[in-house]
């Protein structure tokens, strides 16, 4: 838990934050797309959060391997 100390929390927290807000700006211009194509309003919001979850863990991952073993 003293390893945390040394983040710098505000770029940590700012990337995830812009892809947040990413998704809602798909959600928002793909919306009408997805629905005259024949699909759920939301086809394309549940596709780009499946890629965020994941790059969120390869984050976390990345975040907690040590650099020094670069």
């Amino acid at each position: 838990m003293n390893d945390f100390k040394y983040y710098d929390f505000t770029l940590v927290i700012a990337p995830i934050l812009l892809a947040a807000f990413g998704l809602i700006m798909i959600y928002s211009s793909s919306m009408v797309t997805a629905i005259v194509e024949g699909r759920e309003s939301t086809y394309y919001l549940v596709k780009q959060s499946q890629w965020f979850f994941v790059s969120l863990i390869a984050f976390v991952c990345v975040c907690l391997y040590p650099y020094k073993h670069f």
